[in-house]
């Protein structure tokens, strides 16, 4: 359970950096260069990041299912919580983002057909490392509850 968590937790942040680095790429490339690095990150998004979440998103949510433990620490579901809003990030932002900056870069530029991209992969990048934070420092976080 932890490997496939881990091993989707790499391939999604992996995943992202490859749109990172795509996407600086993109604005020095020129017609068909540009067109293929943008295509190049819809199929990253595609085939890795996806994939690479919701594996990481269902194994976390099955590990807290299966040690009871965790499902008394708040740290972990909010690091569950983190899991799931970065897979809304990525369906609803980065996924469409790259698909209309790979129609719209010709007619409006590099820049402004990247701008809504990068902003939702920065978003889950800090989302990711909040993420990894909580799994490595495991806060104790007392919820006060009444009796």
């Amino acid at each position: 359970m932890k490997f496939a968590h881990l091993g989707g937790v790499a391939l999604a942040l992996g995943a992202l950096a490859c749109e990172i680095v795509l996407a600086t790429q993109v604005a020095s490339a020129s017609g068909a260069s540009r067109r293929a690095l943008l295509d190049a990150g819809a199929e990253a998004a595609s085939w890795l990041l996806v994939p690479g979440l919701l594996v990481a998103v269902v194994s976390g949510l099955l590990a807290i299912a299966v040690h009871r433990p965790f499902m008394d620490e708040p740290w972990v579901w909010l690091k569950a919580l983190i899991g799931m809003v970065m897979t809304g990030v990525v369906l609803v932002s980065i996924q469409p983002a790259i698909h209309e900056a790979a129609r719209m870069v010709d007619e409006v530029g590099p820049g402004k057909a990247l701008e809504a991209l990068s902003r939702g992969v920065w978003q889950n990048l800090v989302l990711g490392a909040l993420a990894i934070a909580l799994g490595v420092w495991r806060p104790r976080i007392a919820l006060h509850r009444r009796a």
